[in-house]
């Protein structure tokens, strides 16, 4: 959390002063830097609404232009979104960058579970439908498990190199 309040000038592994540092995303409260509650609650909520307006936009768009093309376009709203999030410290204004970059990503996600669903109603077998259907969110949580432990051993390997040297 530190180093998302705070983007160091020089190297992140060194104990930098106030002086050597620039506010990204925090602010100074006291004697260290927090994210305003404010934000941390319109960052919570930006993914769920976009995902909602995706999702509705979805159906509309898959019944125009098919589902594949459905798909394509919510992967790009995707990459778009990721960029913006990875980038949104260098924005005039960071904290509605990240904002965006969240909500796009709401959004993809949204056209793309409602595509898929949609698709996989469509080519599926009736028989296998209902155990397919189920194991839409187990694989949803699957991946966020693979993400929460790959940034844990990125997390882990940084702690080990920084202490080796």
């Amino acid at each position: 959390m530190p180093v998302f309040q705070l983007v160091y000038v020089i190297s992140a592994f060194d104990n930098p002063t106030d002086d050597e540092c620039r506010e990204v995303f925090g602010e100074k409260y006291e004697d260290h830097y927090i994210i305003p509650s404010v934000w941390l609650s319109t960052w919570s909520v930006a993914f769920p609404i976009g995902s909602m307006l995706g999702a509705a936009t979805g159906g509309w768009l898959q019944d125009r232009t098919g589902r594949k093309w459905t798909l394509g376009l919510g992967s790009i709203i995707s990459i778009a979104a990721i960029l913006t999030c990875y980038i949104a410290d260098t924005a005039a204004d960071k904290r509605s960058a990240m904002f965006g970059g969240k909500l796009m990503e709401g959004i993809a996600v949204g056209l793309i579970a409602c595509s898929t669903q949609t698709y996989m109603s469509e080519v599926v077998p009736a028989r296998l439908r209902g155990p397919m259907f189920a194991l839409f969110p187990a694989f949803q949580l699957l991946g966020q498990l693979i993400a929460a432990v790959v940034v844990l051993l990125v997390r882990v390997f940084n702690d080990r190199s920084r202490e080796k040297g």
